[in-house]
C-alpha cells in the first residue's frame, strides 16, 4: 500500500511518520480498509463518524500523478477521482456489512475539487479546508462560492474545514475587515 516515489518504494520509518499517501488503487486495500473500520467501529460502537481523511503531504504514488486530471483550483496535480473513488468503496463495503455510519473526509491540497463523472456515497462528508476568510477578495469569494456550489452537487452533504485555530495559531485568528 506504499506508495513508489520517484521510482522508489517509500516505506516510513516508523509509525509516526505519516508524510505519504497510501496508494488508493493498490490490491487488497479496500479490504484492508474496511476491516480496520469495521474493527474500529466495534471498540468504539457509540462513534458515528469515521475518517477517511488524507495525510497532510504530498508524497503520492507516481502512477497518481500520471493518471490526474490535470490540475485542481489550487494548481495541484487533481487527484480527487482515485481518491474518491476509493472512498466510495469503502463507504459501500462497510455499510454492506452492516456497519451503519458516515465517512469525513478533507477536500484539501491534490483532492480539494470534487471528483469528475460520479457522486460521492451519501454517507460520505468532504469538508473543503479554504480559508473562507479570504473571500473578503471579490474573485476568491466567486471562485470558492463555484468550488461550493461543486461541491454541494457531488455530494448529499459538506462541510467546512476553516482554519480559524490550531498549532499554528496560538490564540483565535481576528478578521476585522
Amino acid at each position: 500500500f506504499y506508495p513508489v516515489i520517484n521510482g522508489e518504494r517509500y516505506l516510513p520509518p516508523n509509525d509516526t511518520v505519516y508524510d505519504w499517501q497510501p496508494v488508493f488503487t493498490a490490491e487488497g486495500i479496500i479490504d484492508e480498509v474496511v476491516q480496520s473500520v469495521i474493527d474500529h467501529f466495534q471498540a468504539y460502537p457509540q462513534r458515528q463518524s469515521c475518517s477517511l481523511g488524507i495525510n497532510d503531504s504530498h508524497r503520492y504514488d507516481d502512477v497518481l500523478f500520471q493518471g490526474s486530471a490535470g490540475t485542481n483550483f489550487l494548481g495541484f496535480p487533481n487527484l480527487s477521482n482515485s481518491y474518491y473513488n476509493f472512498c466510495n468503496r469503502v463507504a459501500y463495503q462497510v455499510l454492506l456489512a452492516g456497519v451503519d455510519k458516515y465517512f469525513g473526509c478533507l477536500a484539501y491540497s491534490h483532492v480539494a475539487a470534487p471528483p469528475i463523472g460520479f457522486q460521492l456515497h451519501p454517507r460520505i462528508v468532504p469538508f473543503m479546508t479554504y480559508d473562507r476568510m479570504k473571500w473578503c477578495n471579490p474573485e476568491i469569494r466567486a471562485q470558492g462560492q463555484q468550488i461550493t456550489l461543486a461541491w454541494n452537487a457531488a455530494a448529499d452533504r459538506i462541510g467546512w474545514y476553516d482554519y480559524l485555530y490550531g498549532a499554528a495559531y496560538c490564540i483565535p485568528r481576528v478578521y476585522p475587515h
